[in-house]
């Protein structure tokens, strides 16, 4: 049954470098996305213990819960972050695929591609730590607010009101 799940592109084997990789349709099949995700999820990815996901845009359509590693597709390259606990706690952008695997490669083991062979400083880590906003775990990215007419400002979006019964 192994083999029929493998023949099928199923991952079989948990030492695969491929186990914990995820990715959106991306392009061609998403007018959304900046970039072929899957092709470069297949050619960008290496082994680790985290999972990680490639998204073709903002949006990051089928991301998964938990702690990850996130690709996120950028007019001229992608940004890399590690989450924990719901939280951005570091970002990279980057422009080089070479940059791009190896920032994938370091923040799956929980490190930094900027660290290696970096002796630690706790304070210097402490100080330069980017602990960002919390990721939007459920839901689509909501749309741009259009901006009004005539009024040159952005449109108030109206939020209906609360049906009684």
């Amino acid at each position: 049954q192994s083999r029929t799940l493998a023949s099928a592109g199923l991952i079989t084997d948990p030492a695969s470098p491929r186990a914990g990789v995820g990715a959106c349709a991306g392009r061609p099949g998403c007018a959304r996305s900046l970039a072929d995700v899957r092709a470069d999820a297949t050619a960008l990815t290496g082994p680790g213990p985290l999972p990680v996901y490639w998204s073709g845009c903002e949006r990051r359509c089928g991301r998964p819960r938990g702690d990850r590693v996130e690709a996120v597709a950028e007019p001229s390259g992608y940004r890399v972050s590690l989450v924990r606990n719901g939280h951005i706690v570091r970002t990279s952008a980057l422009t080089d695929r070479a940059g791009v695997a190896a920032e994938v490669a370091a923040a799956r083991t929980g490190g930094s591609a900027g660290e290696v062979g970096r002796p630690t400083d706790p304070a210097r880590d402490a100080a330069s730590a980017q602990v960002t906003e919390p990721v939007r775990e459920s839901g689509p990215v909501p749309e741009p607010v259009p901006e009004s007419a005539g009024s040159g400002g952005p449109a108030v979006p109206t939020v209906p009101a609360a049906v009684e019964r």
